[in-house]
């Protein structure tokens, strides 16, 4: 996997909630300031709900649980 290739999956995951963990609260916290959600957790649940039910893809499921669970990046 490329290095840009893995930067936007790790971006993606941790949009959803997934290892948000692996970055400082404060820096987190101001990015969500600056770059409101916009509804993106749902939009994500959504998208991926489809992509699972379409491709049975269980690679998903992780990103969908996280989405679905961390009420950091709850709208």
């Amino acid at each position: 996997m490329t290095p840009e290739i893995a930067l936007v999956h790790l971006g993606v995951m941790v949009d959803a909630g997934f290892r948000v963990d692996l970055f400082p609260k404060d820096l987190v916290q101001q990015i969500i300031e600056d770059y409101p959600r916009l509804g993106i957790n749902q939009k994500m649940i959504e998208h991926f709900t489809y992509q699972l039910q379409k491709k049975n893809d269980t690679k998903l499921i992780p990103i969908i649980e996280a989405a679905k669970h961390h009420s950091h990046f709850s709208e």
